[in-house]
């Protein structure tokens, strides 16, 4: 689980990964069924990665914004390769502080 303040900074996510992928890999996060939206940041982005390292470190990947006091939200994260292999998506949280 990731933690952020709202309104704040964002702040990276690394993901591990394994296998004999080709770069370039696109990263993509997407909100599970259910985010609220009345934050909002149940947002879906993409971020591409051209260099091969052991771990991919999205750099400002979590975030969230609005009014309110503290929440969670839950995302849904997965890898495709240059060949359009993806990988299964893997739930990721992400708990939001005021």
């Amino acid at each position: 689980m990731s933690h952020v303040a709202r309104n704040g900074p964002r702040d990276p996510i690394t993901i591990d990964g394994a296998g004999a992928a080709t770069f370039p890999i696109a990263a993509h996060y997407a909100p599970a069924p259910g985010c609220a939206g009345a934050n909002d940041y149940c947002a879906s982005e993409t971020d591409t990665f051209t260099t091969r390292t052991h771990a991919l470190v999205w750099k400002q990947a979590a975030w969230c914004t609005g009014n309110g006091g503290s929440s969670n939200g839950t995302w849904y994260v997965w890898l495709t390769d240059a060949h359009r292999h993806r990988t299964p998506k893997v739930k990721w949280s992400l708990s939001c502080t005021s």
